[in-house]
């Protein structure tokens, strides 16, 4: 059996701050949503958007909140795997003679009495997984038809699209949220959490967002970026005069040519 990564659900600590963050915000309220919905309703949300949006932290943060199950989706693992892990979050001990079923069986039982929400990220990759993808979209849709517990699918922006093309999974969608670009206010917020000690202008982060087209991972790189800057001229304050020729946008450099 492939061993799954070491790095799946371990939750990184984060400030209280964090929550302000517009696409915390929107998984808070994707959560929230599904765990208070009428308990008739189908219990699954979708949280998508374009890669660096910050949904993955957004998502770790709401684990934390809820005391939720997270799991991030391996695109080497096995049916095998996603049930050893969904075990593992869970805290499920597998008993001899246990059969696939029974351990399915387990991870519904556990998911229905605890009403802690199951986040799982990098569903898409879920869905692409060759040859296995629709056994792992059936076993997902059974754990959340049967054990009427909530579960966050979260995923790349075409995720919607491609949970359509199960029309079954689709009709047990109860509600579909998508991550947005960050704004000046969450770049304020993440320099503080990340450079609390380094003053970053309006100005400069303004123009960071507006370059990176909102999206959080390459501004987060900036920031890094202003902060060593900041660090070699022993500054504690930085401004777009003095940074701006240091952002960077992520586009791949221009081949060059030896004539």
């Amino acid at each position: 059996m492939t061993q799954p990564a070491t790095n799946v659900n371990q939750i990184v600590s984060l400030d209280p701050n964090t929550a302000n963050l517009v696409n915390v915000g929107l998984a808070l309220e994707a959560v929230e949503s599904v765990l208070s919905r009428s308990s008739h309703l189908p219990g699954a949300v979708t949280f998508t958007g374009f890669s660096g949006f910050g949904k993955s932290l957004a998502m770790e943060y709401v684990a934390q909140q809820y005391r939720g199950y997270y799991v991030e989706f391996q695109d080497n693992w096995s049916k095998a795997d996603y049930i050893k892990m969904l075990m593992f979050v869970m805290d499920i001990k597998k008993l001899k003679g246990w059969s696939e079923n029974d351990c399915v069986q387990a991870i519904i039982d556990e998911l229905g009495a605890s009403r802690r929400p199951l986040i799982i990220d990098e569903f898409d990759q879920l869905i692409d997984r060759k040859h296995v993808g629709s056994s792992l979209v059936a076993l997902t849709l059974n754990i959340i038809k049967k054990s009427g517990g909530s579960v966050i699918l979260v995923g790349e922006e075409l995720l919607p699209q491609k949970i359509r093309n199960y029309e079954k999974f689709d009709n047990c969608i109860y509600g579909r949220y998508l991550a947005q670009p960050s704004k000046l206010n969450d770049c304020r917020i993440l320099a503080r959490h990340y450079y609390p000690e380094l003053e970053m202008h309006d100005d400069l982060l303004e123009a960071v967002a507006t370059r990176c087209k909102g999206i959080t991972r390459r501004i987060c790189i900036n920031l890094d970026r202003f902060a060593v800057e900041a660090r070699d001229l022993g500054i504690t304050s930085v401004s777009l005069s003095e940074a701006g020729k240091l952002i960077t946008t992520g586009e791949a450099t221009k081949p060059r040519s030896l004539k």
